[in-house]
């Protein structure tokens, strides 16, 4: 039984441990797409950005039908 528990906890762990791995990219990728362009140029990727902007969403919405064509030729 001992066993089996120390095997639980240091599957946790390392399944903990590549999670976090996991989405830490993920994570910066989202938090980078509300950073302002010129913030990105200036200062690279960051988990806190100086500068927050919803413009790559404006973007995404205004070019809405080339966007879909797009995913439609790929």
């Amino acid at each position: 039984m001992l066993k089996s528990k120390r095997f639980n906890t240091a599957a946790t762990i390392i399944l903990t441990v590549l999670v976090i791995i996991t989405l830490l990219p993920l994570a910066l990728i989202v938090i980078s797409s509300f950073t302002k362009e010129s913030a990105l140029i200036r200062n690279g990727y960051s988990f806190w950005p100086q500068e927050w902007s919803l413009d790559a969403y404006y973007y995404m919405i205004k070019q809405g039908a080339v966007i879909l064509r797009s995913y439609g030729v790929s």
